[in-house]
């Protein structure tokens, strides 16, 4: 059980740490001209795509997620300003706190609860590919279930 605890702490300051830099990247995003907005989003693409099917990218996986994170960040800027303008500060910030709410409930839940969650691989894997359908579903009628 201590190797078991070792390996989980290790796992939250690595996420910690990620989203340290994630929110130093988000914070330099102010800075980003408009212009470079589209090739960062073409090049994140890109990085995914190639850690996905080149098998050489995973050798440097650690210098591809910190580029990720930098990445995600600077981008996030632009999508935050943008939702604050549009939804309001108060509803934005009631998002924020409801997902690290949902993020802290599933995670004890997942800790406390389920010991082997590997089977659940499949469900929830038919469950993403029904979401994808139903964004892409979603774009092209109008239904109010999609426009909350």
């Amino acid at each position: 059980d201590k190797h078991q605890s070792h390996a989980y702490g290790k796992v939250w300051l690595f996420f910690m740490y990620y989203w340290i830099i994630f929110g130093i990247g988000c914070y330099f995003g102010q800075y980003l001209p408009m212009s470079w907005r589209k090739p960062l989003s073409i090049a994140l693409f890109v990085i995914l795509l190639a850690t996905l099917f080149i098998k050489r990218a995973r050798k440097y996986g650690l210098i591809i997620s910190h580029i990720y994170a930098i990445i995600v960040g600077l981008l996030s800027y632009a999508m935050f300003t943008a939702y604050l303008q549009n939804l309001g500060a108060e509803v934005f910030y009631k998002n924020i706190l409801l997902a690290i709410g949902a993020f802290i409930a599933f995670g004890i839940v997942g800790y406390f609860l389920i010991n082997d969650a590997s089977s659940m691989g499949k469900y929830l894997f038919v469950t993403l590919i029904a979401l994808i359908i139903a964004s892409l579903i979603g774009l092209f009628i109008h239904n109010p279930i999609f426009h909350t």
